[in-house]
C-alpha cells in the first residue's frame, strides 16, 4: 500500500461522494486523442481510456508533490486468463488485481496515451503464468497480512476503479419494470465505479469517493483537463432576399 501525501496529514480526512455523467461525445473526445497519438495501433478499451483520465484528474488534487507515488488497483477476472480457462458456470472468486504505479509528476505531465499504456500493460501481463504465480503466493500462509486489502488500501491519491459497464443490471426486472439507475452501496476513499446510464444510450456515470480536499479539485479537473473540444461548425448566414 502506498501512503497518502504527507501534506494531507493535517487536513480533514472526511470523504464525499460524487456521481459524474460522462457523455458519448466526451468519451469520443478522449478516444480521438488516443487515436491521434497511437503510433503502435494498440487497441484500448473504454475502461482503460476513462480510467487513465480519472487517475490523472485525481492526481491533480492540490498539495501533491511531484515525487508522490500513486497506485491504481484494477480488478481483473482471471477465469478466461487461466489456461485451461475456468468453466463458464464457475461461481468462485477468481479476481486478481493489476496495480500500475506512477509518480504524480509523471501523470500530470505525460500525454494521455502514456497513462493509458501503463494501464493496458498492467492488465496485459495478467496471463496464465502470472496468475498461477499469484496463486502460489496466496497459498503461502506465512504472511497473509502482506496481501490483505484494508480500508486504507486505496486512500487518496491511490485509486480502485471498477467497471460495471458490461454487467447486465438492466435485465433485473422484478415485476415493476427495468431499472433506471444503479450504484455501489459501499464506496470508500479512493474507490470508484464506472456505471452505465440507462436513460441515455452510450452515456456512462462515474461514482467516486475521495477525501474532501481532493474531491473539490477533482470535480473541476475531471471536466476541464484532457477533454478535446470539437470545433463547432459555423452556420452559414442566409442572404436576405430583396423585396
Amino acid at each position: 500500500m502506498l501512503s497518502a501525501p504527507s501534506s494531507a496529514a493535517g487536513k480533514d480526512s472526511a470523504t464525499s461522494m460524487a456521481i459524474l455523467e460522462i457523455t458519448t461525445d466526451q468519451i469520443n473526445c478522449l478516444r480521438d486523442q488516443i487515436n491521434r497519438d497511437n503510433v503502435t495501433k494498440a487497441k484500448y478499451s473504454t475502461y482503460q481510456i476513462l480510467t487513465a483520465h480519472i487517475w490523472r484528474a485525481v492526481t491533480r488534487a492540490p498539495d501533491l508533490a511531484a515525487d508522490q507515488p500513486t497506485k491504481l488497483h484494477i480488478s481483473t477476472d482471471g477465469r478466461s486468463r487461466l489456461n485451461p480457462p475456468l468453466p463458464a458456470g464457475y461461481l468462485g472468486n477468481c479476481v486478481f488485481h493489476a496495480t500500475p504505479t506512477a509518480e504524480a509528476g509523471e501523470l500530470v505531465s505525460e500525454p494521455l496515451i502514456r497513462t493509458v499504456d501503463r494501464i493496458h500493460g498492467a492488465i496485459k501481463q495478467m496471463d496464465d503464468e502470472y496468475l498461477r504465480s499469484a496463486i502460489d503466493y496466496l497459498e503461502d500462509p506465512n504472511d497473509s497480512s502482506a496481501i490483505m486489502q484494508v480500508l486504507g488500501t486505496c486512500r487518496t491519491p491511490n485509486l480502485k476503479i471498477i467497471s460495471w459497464i458490461r454487467l447486465p443490471f438492466e435485465c433485473a426486472d422484478f415485476g415493476w419494470g427495468r431499472p433506471i439507475f444503479n450504484r455501489p452501496a459501499n464506496l470508500f476513499d479512493g474507490k470508484g465505479n464506472i456505471l452505465p446510464k440507462y436513460s441515455v444510450d452510450g452515456n456512462l456515470s462515474l461514482a467516486l469517493c475521495l477525501e474532501n480536499y481532493a474531491m473539490e479539485n477533482f470535480r473541476k479537473t475531471f471536466y476541464e483537463v484532457g477533454w478535446v473540444k470539437k470545433k463547432k461548425k459555423k452556420k452559414k448566414k442566409k442572404k436576405k432576399r430583396g423585396i
